[in-house]
């Protein structure tokens, strides 16, 4: 059985729940600085306001807590994140780099508030003691506690259809309607842009993403993911194995949690169809974080279990992390940094951008409950009705294994025209570094031709990305000119820059429409001028008559486009755009690079 298949059936099968005794999750009765998820049993969640001002209570009483602002809303409202960590009332981030540093984010998606209320819990719990000291000295938490804060404050009953309270909800979107958790990669959103400051100043070694899931009903109260496949450096791979799978995962199932990695049903309405692994890229907090070569937990729970066994879950599983970290920091600080090392080595390989099922599976114990299949009087098609009072372990088929669906070689660099240089802000806010060029240089550059722009027939958070396209790359030699932006592969984020400037990764500028401007031709000619270079390029070049010809006949809406096939004439004549469809990024082999570094004086990196 292959070694990953063998990991998938472990993470199902060995995590199950034993007896615990209640003072191992937070308590619901009359402790001080409570939550209203605790004093109404749960039923309810605070205000941003409320939380926050809780959290400046929490934060008042202790040394080692500080909460503070790291931007603002399209609303206004000032985001917060708090420091846990030794003397955090006096550190700045960038203090504490001695400490396995860890980055919780609650409310992405604002309804799904668990991650909020266990974290605010769990701060004041660990600093309830005589000092209000924070307990793991070699540990620093930064914990943004409402990162959709303006969905946070659309609260109402109505926002999760599929969800068991609390009362009241935020919404998934923000107040500009999109959703935090597909903007990683492209950042559109302030929200996202300040977050990605937090990040590159905080610097975290391990990523927590904290949502409520949708989809089937099942017995699991607390479902996860891990990247585990070539999106993530190898070596953390096995350390996320060692911390997450081996250590933290059987803790939390001590106090009566059932854990399952995340299922994707490959049929709603029929769960015995089997389930898949979930594949994220990197506009998800998962694949973004994969891409900075760091493990990171997606954690789900499961939307129809009550609110506070939700919150309890999320609390001991993030209680029991940290005081697992405490032994397990030191290592995965190691793996962190020699999985940068690893990146800055990628030049000329193999690196894989998306994955997809390889269409192998193994049958597997799955804790479900029973069901029927119901036809739709409503939709023409079928559902699923659970019956929670049977709980039944069903086997279903689990298609785990990934192989590489987008696979990428890298250059030694890339290069941006002068024209191009709005998109620095971009490379600064994923700390991806790069120079200007001070004179023109000659060297021989990989250039991308695209043809063939088919757009996708909706928007997709706000942009029409490019759904197919054509491409075709040649050698050819290119005058640089200064101003030229040179972007080296050699760098710790290269997964990143690959993501954004690789026409074919699926969260990539070119796909996001970024260069849509690329395919739309600017010169014409008029017909009776078209007609004249038509009738001499025909005379002059017989195999263009016979291609246009052959066109003619195969293609019907071709033939039925007097432009079109004058056009087809003009781009084959000296009249033509010469950079139409050209890939405004050029690609720089080692050779290449080399070359154009003798050129140069001494330049300082940017980004």
């Amino acid at each position: 059985m292959p070694r990953s298949l063998t990991l998938a059936l472990a993470l199902t099968l060995t995590i199950l729940p034993t007896a615990i005794t209640a003072k191992e999750s937070p308590p619901v009765d009359t402790k001080p600085l409570q939550t209203l998820a605790e004093r109404t049993q749960y039923q309810d969640t605070d205000s941003a306001l409320a939380s926050f001002a809780l959290l400046d209570q929490i934060a008042n009483q202790s040394p080692d807590i500080r909460m503070q602002t790291f931007g603002l809303t399209p609303e206004g409202r000032e985001l917060k994140w708090v420091l846990a960590g030794p003397n955090a009332d006096q550190a700045n981030p960038e203090d504490l780099s001695t400490t396995t540093r860890v980055l919780l984010i609650a409310g992405i998606h604002a309804g799904e508030i668990e991650g909020k209320d266990a974290g605010i819990a769990l701060l004041r719990d660990l600093t309830d003691n005589p000092e209000h000291r924070w307990p793991y000295p070699s540990i620093s938490l930064a914990f943004v506690p409402i990162f959709n804060l303006d969905g946070h404050e659309r609260r109402s009953p109505f926002n999760r259809a599929n969800q068991n309270g609390p009362a009241n909800m935020g919404w998934r979107g923000t107040s500009q309607r999109y959703n935090l958790n597909r903007d990683f990669l492209k950042a559109d959103t302030v929200e996202m842009r300040a977050l990605l400051g937090l990040w590159n100043q905080f610097q975290p070694h391990l990523v927590y993403d904290s949502h409520t899931t949708d989809g089937a009903d099942y017995q699991y109260d607390l479902t996860w993911h891990l990247e585990q496949f070539d999106l993530l450096d190898s070596g953390l791979r096995t350390w996320q194995k060692t911390f997450f799978v081996d250590t933290v995962f059987p803790a939390v199932a001590q106090r009566k949690h059932l854990l399952v990695s995340y299922p994707e049903p490959l049929d709603s309405a029929d769960l015995k169809q089997g389930v898949s692994y979930f594949v994220s890229t990197a506009k998800y907090s998962t694949g973004y974080a994969a891409a900075r070569n760091r493990p990171v937990l997606l954690i789900e729970t499961h939307m129809l279990k009550d609110y506070q066994t939700r919150v309890r879950a999320t609390y001991d599983l993030l209680d029991l992390s940290l005081k697992h970290l405490v032994k397990l920091g030191q290592p995965l600080q190691q793996a962190v940094l020699e999985a940068e090392q690893r990146s800055m080595s990628l030049i000329g390989r193999q690196v894989v951008l998306t994955t997809q099922s390889d269409g192998s599976s193994q049958q597997i114990p799955f804790k479900g409950f029973a069901y029927e299949t119901r036809e739709s009087a409503f939709s023409g098609s079928k559902y699923a009705v659970y019956d929670t009072e049977k709980p039944k372990t069903i086997k279903l088929p689990y298609f785990y294994q990934q192989k590489p669906a987008v696979t990428v070689t890298m250059p030694a660099a890339y290069v941006l025209p002068p024209a191009y240089r709005h998109l620095l802000a971009q490379l600064d806010r994923h700390q991806i570094e790069y120079q200007a060029l001070p004179l023109d240089v000659t060297v021989t550059v990989t250039e991308e031709v695209l043809s063939d722009p088919k757009w996708a027939p909706a928007s997709f958070e706000g942009r029409v990305g490019l759904a197919e396209f054509q491409s075709e790359r040649h050698q050819v030699e290119r005058v640089l000119p200064a101003g030229s932006i040179l972007i080296p592969a050699a760098q710790p984020n290269v997964r990143v820059l690959a993501h954004l400037l690789e026409p074919t990764g699926p969260d990539s500028l070119l796909r996001l429409g970024y260069f849509n401007m690329i395919f739309e031709q600017r010169e014409y000619a008029e017909p009776r001028v078209a007609e004249n270079m038509a009738a001499t390029l025909a005379a002059k070049h017989p195999e263009m008559k016979a291609a246009f010809d052959q066109k003619v006949a195969n293609e019907p809406a071709f033939a039925a486009n007097p432009f079109l096939r004058l056009n087809w004439w003009f781009m084959r004549s000296d009249w033509r755009e010469q950079d139409l469809g050209r890939y405004p990024v050029w690609r720089l082999d080692a050779d290449a690079l080399r070359q154009l570094a003798a050129a140069q004086p001494d330049q300082g990196q940017g980004g």
